[in-house]
């Protein structure tokens, strides 16, 4: 059985030294070995992308969105986007 989230690693592996991970379905925290999860944040690490990423999935928002204020979005759904400059032309 695999230990609570989150954890980080305690292998000296480059890739993963700056990370903790907290979504039981990341392909990368469930590539690390039980004896080598450490349990907690650990300190000055990130979470894992994949695990934000994960998180944000199953909640149904859109990355980058805010809990509170959905992005606003054109009439099919995808999100507005501008390149606009100060004068406010290239909005898409």
């Amino acid at each position: 059985m695999n230990p609570p989230f989150p954890f980080y690693s305690s292998l000296p592996n480059k890739a993963e030294l700056d990370i903790y991970h907290t979504h039981p379905h990341c392909k990368v925290a469930l590539g690390i070995e039980a004896s080598a999860r450490v349990m907690g944040m650990g300190e000055g690490k990130r979470e894992c992308p994949f695990c934000y990423l994960l998180g944000e999935f199953k909640s149904g928002r859109r990355v980058g969105e805010s809990p509170t204020e959905p992005q606003a979005r054109s009439s099919t759904g995808a999100r507005a986007f501008s390149t606009a400059d100060s004068s406010g032309a290239g909005t898409y």
